[in-house]
């Protein structure tokens, strides 16, 4: 099994990559050069796939890989269409919806933290952190640290690359 100690290493590997180039107008240059895998770390959520119904009309739509320190997890409603959950690292002090030991799952909405979900969108936020809280530090074939190593914290993500980029991202 994956130590606690390497998985911290590496997702800290982004963080301090972040702290070197956070120069005005050279970090996300710097990122983008530097995104890390290509690959969506679908692991992370297993069993979940493309597809797969979440509860209350929620479907899982897809993951992104890792992008400016986050993957992104678009989930869709028929009525209430899209919804993009950034998975990203947190350092002890999560401010997402949902979080398990290692990361955040954060939505982009401009609500300072301080929104609240419907209930049926909190039970899909806790589906998920669930399943990700299974896989997190699990030692399986599939599991590729390289797919995750570039997260950064949400709040290094707003210092880096400010909110409205981060809301672009997908």
């Amino acid at each position: 099994m994956r130590s606690r100690r390497e998985i911290l290493t590496r997702l800290g590997m982004g963080a301090a990559g972040c702290a070197l180039v956070c120069a005005p107008g050279t970090a996300q240059a710097a990122f983008s050069s530097h995104e890390g895998s290509k690959q969506a770390p679908w692991w992370l959520l297993e069993p979940l796939c493309a597809g797969e119904l979440l509860g209350g009309g929620w479907v899982l739509e897809g993951l992104s890989p890792v992008k400016a320190g986050a993957a992104v997890l678009a989930i869709r409603h028929p009525v209430q269409g899209v919804l993009n959950i950034h998975i990203c690292a947190h350092d002890g002090a999560p401010r997402g919806y949902a979080s398990t030991e290692l990361f955040d799952l954060i939505v982009m909405d401009g609500g300072r933290g301080r929104r609240t979900v419907a209930p049926e969108l909190d039970a899909v936020f806790s589906h998920i952190a669930d399943k990700i809280r299974i896989n997190e530090f699990r030692d399986a074939p599939g599991t590729r640290l390289e797919d995750i190593q570039t997260m950064l914290t949400h709040p290094d993500r707003v210092r880096t690359f400010g909110p409205p980029h981060l809301q672009e991202v997908r």
